[in-house]
C-alpha cells in the first residue's frame, strides 16, 4: 500500500554542514521536513504533490525529520 498523496512546498536548500543537515526543506501542512529533491523539482517555493515515508536510515536523519519521497509531481 502506498502512502497517501500530500500537498507540499519545496522550500530552500539547507546549507548546514553537520551530520543532520543538507537536502531541501519541505513543508507539508504545518510540518517541516528535509529531503533530497531531484530535478526538475529542486526549485525554491515549488508546489508539488508527494508520497513519502520517514527516513530512519540513521539517528541524525530520524532526529532531523528527514523523509524519503517515493513519488513527486507538480501541483497546479
Amino acid at each position: 500500500m502506498q502512502p497517501t498523496k500530500k500537498a507540499a512546498v519545496i522550500g530552500n536548500v539547507d546549507y548546514t554542514m553537520c551530520g543532520g543537515g543538507g537536502g531541501w526543506f519541505v513543508q507539508v501542512g504545518s510540518a517541516g521536513y528535509q529531503a533530497e529533491i531531484a530535478a526538475p523539482y529542486n526549485k525554491e517555493n515549488k508546489s508539488v504533490w508527494i508520497r513519502f515515508k520517514k527516513n530512519e536510515s540513521d539517528g541524525n536523519k530520524i532526529n532531523g525529520r528527514w523523509i524519503v519521497i517515493s513519488s513527486i509531481r507538480d501541483r497546479e
